[in-house]
């Protein structure tokens, strides 16, 4: 954006960090997939924080309207970038719809023939669980956050650390 949004990441509702400038691009990337029997799906990525479902349901069914592609074939997901612009900024969010649109219409127009490939695999060290079991008995579940660390007692679960790859 060309003037200062808010940030995402650190407070809801929106947070009073305000951007000052930007370090990296951010991207909204579309793959369309049709199969064998003519059923496509649109794959939306974004480098933002959230797909909030405020935000997300409106664009999904007037993408479905403009594309054909059915509702529940288009999926919406999220880097998780915790210092990006916030969806809900009004100015921000509608250059994102758009960018998203322009991702979409590209990713429509260019399909052509391909072989995917999937794989999966278990490194080590991939991954962690984001929720604490705390001295008190109870747990946070999405980060310990505030929380000082002497009232952390543990990680609350099992990390999954599966990789799944496809490539087309």
């Amino acid at each position: 954006p060309e003037k200062p949004v808010y940030l995402c990441g650190y407070g809801d509702p929106i947070s009073e960090r305000m951007s000052t400038g930007v370090a990296e691009r951010l991207y909204a990337t579309c793959v369309s997939i049709t199969d064998a029997k003519g059923v496509t799906v649109l794959l939306v990525s974004l480098d933002l924080l959230n797909p909030m479902d405020s935000v997300v349901r409106p664009l999904r069914e007037e993408l479905a309207e403009q594309t054909g592609v059915p509702f529940d074939n288009i999926m919406v997901c999220c880097s998780h970038n915790h210092s990006g612009p916030d969806m809900r900024d009004p100015v921000y969010g509608a250059l994102v719809k758009e960018r998203i649109t322009e991702a979409v219409t590209q990713a429509m127009a260019s399909r052509k023939a391909a072989t995917m490939e999937t794989a999966f695999t278990r490194p080590e060290g991939y991954n962690f669980v984001r929720h604490y079991l705390l001295t008190d008995g109870n747990f946070q579940g999405e980060g310990v956050g505030a929380v000082p660390k002497d009232q952390v007692y543990g990680h609350y679960g099992k990390a999954d650390n599966l990789l799944q790859l496809v490539r087309f």
